[in-house]
């Protein structure tokens, strides 16, 4: 496969998947909670007639539906030897089938594929230039309530010399505009925050401990 990259990491994806495969569309966030055409199309029409956003600030009355179509009957064909995350414009599917993510072609036939090459310490993220000395992820959670909302901008307030959030966090902690509300609800594994004090680990835990992904210490990439 002439588009299958490498990519050297110190762990498989979720820490059991050797493949990754990406495709990419404006509107793929539109299907995150679509089991169905029906729901899909019922999705748009609330977004059109209510004048939500669709995409990064956009407006826009003409989406394609047949990629969307298209995601939503692929996964529901799939079993559970995969692992699929949605992230606004970008579909990542994990799994250690090579063969069975190529059949995400039939979504989009631009499909980006890298397997990893395992090198180095786990505990570590490499990273160029890295800023800081210790990152800790959040896990994917769907909150009852908006208690951790709350609790997540307090805590980031109370911390803001110490702690360093990524982009995707901070916009999600104050930046969530009328009519998102419904984001509060969901907390996103691409969320992390970095620091530079050890101590700032047990600080997170008593905040929210079961809420916690992994922590890596960060170190310059070679």
């Amino acid at each position: 496969m002439n588009n299958l990259r490498t990519v050297k990491k110190s762990k498989l994806f979720f820490n059991k998947y050797k493949y990754r495969a990406v495709i990419c569309n404006p509107n793929f966030h539109l299907v995150r909670y679509c089991k169905t055409e029906e729901q899909l199309h019922n999705n748009i029409s609330y977004r059109q007639q209510s004048g939500v956003y669709f995409y990064h600030g956009k407006r826009t009355n003409d989406v394609d539906h047949t990629p969307l179509i298209r995601f939503i009957h692929w996964r529901n064909s799939q079993s559970k030897d995969i692992t699929i995350r949605i992230d606004y414009d970008m579909i990542s599917v994990y799994g250690n089938d090579l063969f069975k993510l190529q059949t995400l072609e039939y979504v989009d036939t631009n499909v980006d594929y890298c397997e990893v090459k395992l090198e180095g310490d786990p505990s570590i993220l490499e990273r160029n230039n890295p800023k800081h000395k210790y990152r800790t992820y959040f896990r994917c959670r769907s909150l009852q309530n908006a208690d951790l909302h709350t609790e997540m901008q307090k805590f980031l307030q109370s911390y803001e010399k110490s702690v360093y959030p990524c982009g995707a966090l901070r916009r999600w902690a104050f930046e969530i505009k009328d009519g998102q509300n419904w984001r509060k609800h969901y907390l996103e594994a691409s969320f992390f925050v970095d620091y530079d004090i050890e101590s700032i680990q047990t600080i997170l835990g008593l905040t929210f401990d079961s809420y916690l992904g992994k922590t890596y210490k960060v170190e310059q990439r070679d």
